[in-house]
């Protein structure tokens, strides 16, 4: 990469990046596939009705929003870290590992 807008410190961050995605891209594609294998079945037959997702602008009160929404066990959502492993299988290994009968 050569690029006048770029410092050559820039341009080994932006191609170890680039190295680093797709190294990764077939794990995240078997993991998603060892999701599909074992839980296809079960995710098919849940119905996600009605969902709702809060967006907000800064200091809009989003905070307090959520804190109202957490009191109904109506509401689920996933944590940040499951956000980044989305994958069943790896949750259950951790459940299991981490559970206080173990």
């Amino acid at each position: 990469i050569r690029s006048k807008h770029l410092s050559k410190r820039e341009q080994l961050n932006l191609i170890l990046t680039v190295i680093q995605h797709t190294a990764s891209s077939p794990v995240a594609g078997f993991c998603w596939l060892v999701d599909e294998v074992l839980y296809s079945r079960q995710m098919n037959r849940k119905a996600v009705v009605a969902p709702l997702f809060v967006m907000s602008a800064y200091r809009s009160a989003s905070t307090q929003m959520a804190r109202l929404l957490a009191q109904d066990s109506a509401f689920v959502w996933p944590s940040a870290i499951m956000c980044a492993f989305p994958y069943l299988w790896v949750w259950k290994i951790v459940a299991c590992v981490f559970s206080d009968s173990g």
